[in-house]
């Protein structure tokens, strides 16, 4: 299932590429707000479960990755885990 998420051309793997694509959008916005507020308990826990969510759909693209090793050669994987460890 996963792999054909992320690798097939089907109006559901559409729709999954879509909201990944909401998802980091929203991502981006949540950053952008909450630096120009003061830190919260509610902004910290935020930011565990964005975090959260971006090393799961990591971890799930490796897992569908036909050449996982690979995915370590990509620009994309290692913007995530920055990402992830910044959160």
């Amino acid at each position: 299932t996963l792999r054909d998420l992320y690798h097939s051309h089907s109006a559901r793997a559409f729709r999954f590429h879509r909201a990944i694509l909401v998802f980091d959008v929203l991502t981006l916005g949540f950053i952008v707000l909450t630096s120009f507020v003061p830190r919260t308990e509610v902004i910290e826990a935020l930011d565990y479960l964005i975090g959260s969510l971006i090393a799961l759909e990591l971890l799930a693209r490796i897992v569908a990755s036909p050449a996982r090793g690979r995915e370590f050669l990509r620009l994309s994987t290692w913007t995530d885990l920055v990402v992830v460890g910044s959160f």
